[in-house]
């Protein structure tokens, strides 16, 4: 049988290999539109191609190193490369407007010009069409890097900020009316700590959560990112969060992208517990729970008979105790709703990251953020704490749902949102 890693390195080689042909691409089409918009000629030009393609080298191989040793400079030269990254993919979509409005303007213009409408108006002002174009072209230029600067700028602000607090009531069927105010579970979903995410943000994110007096924290799945120096660091700071109902998680795909087991090992010594395709059943002031925990589909790929277990998982669980599903990915909500649980609660998509990019994920998930609901069976999608690839978040911040629950069955929900205080 293939060791762990057996799937992983393939994968590997081939998204290296498609990484490094897109960033070839992109910054050639860059330099193209730079080329034409400041009519580079000869020296000029040939100086901005060889720069062009050096840097479509150089970005996949600061990033690769910075991902296969994030340690002192290569750490560095990996974050500065994938917020250049960032950078490239709102140049190339704010450049692909211009263009697109480009187009339309010479379709305008054609029209117009056919009537011989366009010749007469340039002659009476006195209007020199190849200056104008030029000027025109200047201007977009500016306004290109402009909006892609601003754009990186919030996004980082966000990415590297605190996460906004977002209130959620929901109905759980089954739960008893033991005490006012019901069941408060605080959401917390891709920390990615790690290369970005380090010791110091995670111990604001757990006084954070603290002062929302949880009765209970959930932790759904890519809660590290990389194995490396201080992400052992990162996850202890998690021992401080304080819920009296314990701290609970499941794995993400990036466990598995890493090492699963040494990731469970620093989980239990912080004092949460993961739930790998189980479940528990503890005593609340409403009653009893089940808290149901599954693996994430990656580990089909790596484990025999691993993956997303709901079978496995709620195996032996008596049907009248409502139950919470912890589940990395937002799939299978019909298969949760079918094995009786009340409330689904996943991450992973990050809310889209980066707009609007996400709304790609749509194509592929019916739930991409927020409160949804299938049957009897609601999904939470947490926008999650950290980032993947570019740390920057836009029009995408991150969070942690404070969840209130309460007693109740088909009736009807509302989600609400409230901005944390930042620091």
């Amino acid at each position: 049988m293939p060791g762990p890693h057996g799937q992983v390195v393939p994968f590997a080689v081939l998204s290296a290999s498609v990484v490094l042909a897109v960033s070839l691409l992109a910054h050639y089409y860059l330099y193209r539109r730079l080329a034409r918009t400041l009519a580079l000629d000869g020296r000029p030009r040939r100086a901005a191609l060889l720069v062009a393609v050096g840097l479509g080298i150089l970005l996949p191989l600061t990033v690769g190193a910075g991902w296969l040793r994030p340690f002192g400079i290569t750490r560095a030269l990996g974050l500065g490369g994938n917020v250049w990254a960032g950078l490239i993919l709102y140049g190339i979509l704010l450049t692909g407007v211009v263009d697109l409005l480009r187009l339309a303007s010479r379709v305008v213009r054609g029209a117009v010009g056919r009537a011989g409408l366009l010749r007469a108006r340039a002659i009476s002002l006195g209007v020199d069409t190849a200056s104008r174009r030029s000027a025109l072209g200047s201007i977009g230029a500016a306004g290109v890097a402009l909006a892609t600067g601003g754009a990186a700028a919030v996004g980082i602000r966000e990415g590297l900020g605190d996460p906004e607090v977002t209130d959620v009531e929901v109905p759980l069927r089954g739960l008893r009316p033991g005490r006012a105010g019901g069941l408060v579970v605080a959401h917390l979903s891709d920390l990615h700590a790690g290369t970005v995410v380090r010791a110091a943000r995670v111990r604001r994110i757990a006084d954070m959560v603290n002062g929302l007096r949880p009765d209970l924290v959930v932790l759904t799945g890519d809660i590290v990112d990389r194995y490396v120096d201080g992400a052992h660091e990162a996850v202890g700071e998690l021992r401080r969060l304080d819920a009296p109902l314990g701290v609970w998680a499941c794995t993400g795909n990036h466990e598995y992208w890493g090492d699963v087991r040494l990731a469970g090992e620093w989980l239990s010594a912080a004092g949460v517990t993961t739930l790998r395709n189980r479940h528990v059943t503890i005593d609340t002031p409403c009653g009893p729970l089940d808290i149901v925990g599954v693996d994430d589909h990656w580990a089909t790929r790596i484990e025999e008979a691993g993956g997303a277990r709901l079978d496995l998982a709620v195996a032996g669980r008596d049907a009248s105790v409502p139950a919470i599903l912890l589940c990395h990915q937002p799939r299978d909500l019909a298969k949760a709703d079918a094995a009786g649980i009340g409330l689904q609660l996943s991450g992973h998509l990050h809310g889209g990251q980066m707009f609007p990019f996400g709304l790609l994920q749509r194509l592929a998930y019916d739930h991409v953020c927020g409160l949804h609901r299938l049957g009897d069976c609601r999904i939470y999608v947490n926008r999650g704490l950290g980032t993947v690839g570019p740390p920057l978040r836009v029009a995408a911040p991150s969070e942690v749902a404070r969840i209130r629950l309460v007693p109740g069955g088909s009736a009807t929900f509302e989600a609400g949102r409230l901005a944390a205080s930042r620091s």
